[in-house]
């Protein structure tokens, strides 16, 4: 989300420590001002099917919400080699930090799933209904 971060920066709107944003201002990292990586560990969720993932430095672990996998993207691009069987203590770590992460974000989706909406139609009727 760093769109938020970049947009709430570029307009000096200061961000609440009770409710932090998920993403930093991008633009002193393009201009050359700050370096370093912007964001050390990406994270993803996908609430309706139990899936995450995450990218922290060459590795990449992904739970499809039944089982995880680990993937070493310096050496294997295009993840075909799971190296999560002989990495359980690294999955286990990674995992923590996923859920870490995701303790301190919204519990559900601030929209519902696409293609659950109802259609205009469908719900200019509903209106009427009430």
């Amino acid at each position: 989300m760093d769109i938020t971060g970049t947009i709430a920066g570029q307009l000096g709107i200061s961000i609440s420590p009770q409710r932090p944003l998920d993403g930093v201002d991008l633009i002193p990292y393009l201009a050359g001002e700050k370096k370093g990586d912007p964001q050390p560990v990406l994270f993803w969720r996908k609430f309706d099917q139990g899936q995450h993932a995450m990218v922290v430095g060459d590795l990449k672990y992904v739970f499809n919400g039944q089982y995880g996998a680990l993937f070493n993207l310096r050496t294997d691009e295009a993840e075909k080699r799971n190296i999560g069987p002989t990495n359980k203590e690294n999955m286990a770590q990674l995992e923590k930090l996923y859920q870490v992460w995701n303790a301190q974000m919204a519990p559900k989706p601030a929209f519902p799933p696409l293609g659950t909406w109802p259609r205009p139609s469908a719900a200019r009727k509903q209106e009427q209904a009430q």
